[in-house]
């Protein structure tokens, strides 16, 4: 069920290149960027470590973290987490 989690994080990278395209010189390159920090951020390493060395005080890592997580996305994630565990998956 964990694995679940794969296609909402690639909806928010797909709303995140969106998002960046129109702000930069090469939109198509908007995406490759995307894909390639988070994939070599996550490959570095233990989560808890990035999330440390991505907690600048005042930096944007943060501050977005800070805005989803009030905006509550940490319940919400959990709460459809466990809503999976308590179902059959489909036949």
């Amino acid at each position: 069920m964990a694995q679940a989690v794969l296609s909402p994080l690639a909806l928010a990278l797909a709303d995140t290149a969106a998002w960046l395209a129109p702000r930069v010189s090469d939109p198509a390159a908007a995406e490759v960027f995307l894909r390639d920090l988070v994939a070599t951020s996550l490959a570095a390493g233990p989560l808890r470590d990035l999330l440390t060395a991505l907690d600048t005080p005042g930096g944007y890592n943060r501050r977005l973290r800070q805005h989803m997580e009030r905006a509550g996305l940490t319940g919400d994630l959990r709460a459809g987490l466990d809503d999976l565990a308590g179902r059959a998956p489909p036949r």
